[in-house]
């Protein structure tokens, strides 16, 4: 099963030809209050929002067209700071749906598809709207920077992925001037060393943590000074902690960052 899992979002050298069109549906930005059927933080587990609980109320639709198969997939979004998805034709599939920073990771650990010929919403996500959204696309560059990816049931990446309207602006293969390429993890999933990769658009203190999906924080990666426009290459151990989806946050005085990553054992 773990080899199955770490098949699904590891970008593999060889692609299937199909045809895949993703693109953003409905977007919804609140009001400030909340709303019945918004998601929220049950902090005290009784399914129901009491005053204080945080609320997410900006929602985002992630549409597919799909003929093929798909078994996994991992993207990012751009202009939106993530706290989760849920819903779609991936929750019809059984599908666990990790959202947090810019980053988007859905699995079945049951060998659930989302079958061929499917065409509407993949997933909503929920989070704070914080610019215009869109999906970046940069394939064929690495594992670390490529997105999206998504497998089918060998897990062996597809091909022939494009973006509707919504894809990000300015375009580049390499990943030049992509805001997501400031901050990067991989492999992922990982088993035990994750590689974060950071450069910095000004000279400033850094913090890098690791932080269960609870938001339970586990240790601290980096603390320290990093200066503009050097590339650095932190690593995570995690040979001390079990397996599971975690998340890497990197923080500054005006840059706040967040990658799911999942770590197989």
């Amino acid at each position: 099963m773990y080899n199955k899992l770490i098949s699904i979002t590891l970008l593999m050298t060889s692609f299937l030809f199909s045809a895949i069109t993703m693109d953003i549906g409905v977007v919804n930005q609140g009001n400030d209050v909340y709303d019945e059927g918004e998601m929220f933080n049950d902090a005290n587990g009784n399914d129901v929002w009491d005053d204080g609980e945080e609320f997410y109320e900006d929602t985002i639709e992630i549409t597919i067209a799909t003929d093929a198969s798909i078994s996994g997939f991992q993207f990012d979004v751009q202009g939106m700071e993530l706290n989760g998805g849920s819903g779609g034709l991936a929750g019809d599939a059984g599908f666990d749906i990790y959202a947090s920073g810019d980053t988007v990771l859905g699995f079945s650990l049951d060998g659930s598809e989302i079958s061929l010929g499917s065409d509407g919403v993949l997933t909503t996500l929920y989070g704070t709207i914080n610019d215009n959204v869109c999906l970046p696309f940069i394939q064929d560059v690495g594992p670390e920077d490529d997105t999206p990816i998504l497998s089918d049931s060998l897990g062996e990446a597809l091909g022939d992925i494009s973006i509707g309207d919504d894809e990000c602006d300015p375009l580049s293969s390499d990943g030049d001037n992509m805001e997501f390429s400031l901050f990067d993890t991989y492999p992922n999933p990982f088993n035990p060393q994750l590689s974060i990769d950071v450069t910095m658009n000004e000279n400033d203190n850094i913090n890098i943590a690791a932080y269960n999906l609870t938001g339970q924080y586990i240790e601290t990666i980096y603390n320290g000074f990093a200066f503009k426009g050097e590339m650095y290459t932190f690593e995570w151990d995690a040979s001390h902690v079990s397996s599971g989806v975690y998340i890497i946050r990197l923080e500054s005085s005006n840059l706040k960052y967040s990658k799911v990553v999942s770590l197989l054992k």
